[in-house]
């Protein structure tokens, strides 16, 4: 059996993985009046970057019972806080949407993977 070279290192996603949306975070109202909003007050943040400088956004409730899906525009985000790119994300935000509560969302951010290292080794 001939020697096979070894496969080579990978140092970044394939495209059509790079463009995917992925989880990024959790959005947790921080109202306590103990009105629900759509999502039941916990939303899964799910977002990819759509050029260098800005990424896209979107939230579903994690109840995963629930079949809605948000998108998180920047119009909707008041406040000086906003969802921009998935590496600076915020601490918190606040939406304009009927779906939301007006009071603010505390963002816990997932932690990121080193998109630089080999996916796979020989």
């Amino acid at each position: 059996m001939a020697h096979q070279p070894p496969l080579p290192l990978r140092t970044s996603l394939p495209a059509h993985e790079e463009d995917a949306f992925r989880l990024v975070g959790y959005l947790k109202s921080t109202e306590h009046s103990g009105e629900r909003d759509a999502g039941n007050n916990v939303w899964k943040c799910m977002g990819r970057m759509k050029d260098r400088r800005e990424g896209e956004f979107y939230a579903v409730p994690a109840n995963t019972n629930d079949d809605l899906k948000i998108p998180l525009t920047r119009d909707m985000m008041t406040g000086p806080e906003k969802l921009r790119d998935i590496y600076t994300l915020p601490t918190e935000v606040a939406l304009s949407s009927p779906f939301f509560h007006r009071s603010k969302y505390v963002f816990v951010e997932l932690p990121k993977p080193d998109l630089t290292t080999a996916l796979y080794s020989p």
